[in-house]
């Protein structure tokens, strides 16, 4: 190549290089430029984000509104926790614009003044013409009352409140929440009667959520009358949870009787929480039969929820004698046939053969209400003898309602005979009101019945059964 044609190469070399530098350069600027107006007008909102509010951030109408709002909101609450409340101050929460914010503030509201003028309030809720001039409001008031404040509060109730008694009970309650001896002080001086017989059970129920223990010794000092058992029972209930091992004691201890039983059940409940086999030896010591019942019943079943087959086991292996073998048998048959209607079935000869009968009924009872189809299949499965005459015993029932045919039919196949007439005799009654005339075909057809059978079912039917009498337009 000669000079001349290099030189020309040359000066288009240094001509593209210097293109590019001035692209670059003005990119740069470019950049910078937007930079500086995005800075001018703050930062863009991400689309579906809340609002920044960012200063010069320019948010749209609605955001702004949404803006405004939360502001009110927050200075509403903060002159809720810093000023006493008043008439001005209530109206301007129920003029809040969101009306889901209402119910708390009101609440927040109330409960501060009733503790620094219940009166005010009160006046103030009996003024409006809405939800919050009911009882319901009116109550939150009478259970925030201090005892400052308690007579006043009592005085306002006598003049201004038709349904006293239930709003008069509700002020001591409160009171009874923070101050339940004194509560108590002010209740005896009440006069007899049902009045303060609620009032007495509403403060020692509060009373006893705390401390049971000063409540049995409050009414261990009390005079007697009636509704002393009712206030020892609802204390009983807290003090099995606060001091279960005393509590236990003092049940074993007590006559005989329903309390004893109730009280039996709730401190096994309590107990099984824990350790519900000791619950269930507990029970079985009891002497009283109803209370060994049914706190066995109640152990015994939380036990099951826990370890079933250790449960099954331990009332398999109770001695025969024993009466608390046949009911947490007959308990666990029917947990079984409830949880599992089909399955429950193949456990049958895993019960006692004494026990054989009745859980065979249920069980066949339980699953022909689960799934006729499968109780029909099951029972004709079985061979002819008791455990089938059983199970048709159980399951004729929901047949009967069903298909009073089919219920005929495996009646008649029964073996033993005096059961097998007594349901034909149902199962007929059932088909006789659908269709007379085949119910009447079928006894008279029938070769399992006697001719002195089949007359007896004919006459009862003519005499007294009663076709489905439907008259339609």
């Amino acid at each position: 190549m000669n000079t001349h044609g290099k030189a020309k190469w040359l000066f288009l070399i240094q001509a593209i290089f210097f293109i590019a530098i001035g692209w670059v350069i003005g990119i740069n600027f470019r950049s910078t430029e937007d930079n500086k107006l995005n800075a001018s007008q703050g930062p863009k909102p991400i689309a579906g984000s809340k609002t920044q509010t960012t200063q010069g951030t320019i948010p749209s109408r609605p955001q702004a509104r949404v803006l405004a709002t939360d502001r009110s909101l927050s200075s509403l609450v903060g002159q809720l926790e810093q000023n006493s409340p008043s008439k001005d101050l209530a109206e301007k929460i129920f003029a809040f614009p969101l009306e889901e914010h209402q119910p708390w503030m009101v609440q927040m509201l109330l409960k501060k003044w009733a503790k620094e003028s219940p009166t005010e309030a009160l006046n103030y809720l009996t003024t409006l013409d809405n939800e919050y001039s009911g009882t319901e409001f009116l109550e939150i008031v009478l259970l925030n009352v201090t005892p400052e404040n308690f007579e006043e509060t009592l005085a306002w109730l006598q003049n201004n409140q038709g349904n006293k008694d239930y709003l008069i009970t509700a002020a001591y309650t409160g009171l009874a929440r923070s101050f339940p001896q004194q509560a108590m002080e002010l209740a005896s001086h009440l006069e007899e009667g049902s009045l303060k017989s609620r009032i007495t059970q509403a403060a020692v129920n509060e009373w006893a959520k705390t401390d049971a223990r000063s409540v049995l010794q409050w009414i261990e000092n009390a005079p007697f009358n009636t509704s002393l058992q009712d206030l020892y029972a609802t204390t009983m209930t807290y003090y099995i949870e606060q001091d279960p091992q005393t509590a236990g004691d003092l049940i074993e201890s007590m006559e005989n009787g329903s309390l004893k039983a109730s009280l039996s059940s709730q401190y096994a409940r309590q107990l099984s929480r824990n350790d519900p086999v000791t619950a269930v030896e507990w029970a079985l010591n009891i002497s009283h039969s109803e209370s060994r019942k049914t706190a066995l019943g109640v152990a015994f079943d939380t036990w099951s929820n826990v370890d079933f087959e250790s449960a099954f086991s331990f009332a398999l292996n109770l001695p025969d004698t024993d009466p608390s073998q046949r009911e947490l048998l007959k308990q666990t048959a029917i947990r079984l046939s409830r949880e599992d209607p089909i399955g429950a079935v193949e456990t049958i000869s895993q019960f006692p053969q004494n026990m054989n009968s009745e859980v065979t009924q249920h069980m066949a009872l339980t699953l022909s209400e689960h799934n006729p189809q499968a109780a029909e299949n099951w029972i004709q499965s079985l061979e002819n003898g008791e455990m089938r005459d059983n199970a048709i015993k159980g399951a004729l029932y929901e047949f009967r309602e069903r298909d009073p045919q089919i219920a005929f039919e495996l009646s008649s196949s029964v073996k033993n005979k005096r059961l097998q007439f007594e349901l034909i005799q149902k199962s007929a009654n059932a088909w006789y009101r659908i269709d007379p005339q085949a119910t009447e075909s079928a006894v008279s057809n029938s070769n399992r019945l006697s001719n002195q059978q089949k007359y007896t079912i004919l006459s009862n039917l003519l005499e007294n059964g009663e076709p489905i009498n439907i008259v339609l337009p």
